[in-house]
């Protein structure tokens, strides 16, 4: 019987926050700098939006999603 033991470290990337326009309301995007391919909608945004809408949380996150890479802002 034998035990291993590992350390491991935890970097965060620095990201912004931004918001995008969606058919289900403004919905928070955190986009990591250098990588907007790999930006994620806020989920407490979209849980609430799906919730109003009466959708599932995966059309809701796939809307957001879309809008992010068409970089549609909420501003309009």
């Amino acid at each position: 019987l034998g035990l291993r033991v590992s350390t491991q470290q935890r970097m965060e990337l620095a990201r912004s926050v931004e918001e995008v326009g969606t058919r289900f309301g403004k919905i928070r995007m955190k986009v990591p700098a250098g990588f907007p391919d790999r930006a994620a909608p806020e989920y407490e945004d979209c849980a609430q939006a799906a919730d109003r809408a009466g959708v599932s949380l995966k059309e809701v996150y796939a809307a957001a999603t879309a809008a992010c890479r068409a970089g549609t802002s909420a501003g309009g």
